[in-house]
């Protein structure tokens, strides 16, 4: 079972992924957060297999929140999402340690893709709801 911690602001997005997460049977929702402070509270309370992290998350940015959790938690896969799939964006992500980065337009069979650490056809992929 992998473990899965969200950080979004927005509550019908976490929503939105947990519910996926659901009809997965290898893939457990373990925590959400709303803010960057909560998000590495999380992480590092719930160790999570897997962090799918908000470009944009309040507090201290997605970014930053990637950098911190591979910094704690190595063996976290940390998985940026954004609205904005631009080459200095994807950049920024690995440039931070983020293990993938997804556009969250793209088919959320890609996201679960690399929530599993499957090969995918780039960094870029999507996530949304087919």
């Amino acid at each position: 079972m992998l473990r899965i911690l969200i950080a979004d602001e927005s509550r019908e997005f976490r929503k939105f992924i947990r519910r996926l997460s659901e009809s997965e049977i290898d893939l457990e929702v373990v925590g959400e957060a709303t803010s960057g402070p909560e998000l590495l509270t999380l992480a590092r309370e719930l160790k999570p297999d897997v962090a799918l992290v908000d470009f944009a998350l309040s507090g201290m940015g997605g970014l930053e929140g990637a950098r911190r959790i591979k910094e704690d938690l190595p063996a976290t896969r940390v998985i940026l999402l954004s609205l904005v799939d631009e080459a200095a964006v994807r950049d920024a992500a690995v440039r931070y340690g983020a293990d993938a980065f997804l556009n969250k337009d793209a088919p959320i069979s890609e996201m679960f893709k690399q929530i599993r650490g499957q090969k995918s056809k780039s960094f870029a992929g999507g996530l949304a709801g087919s």
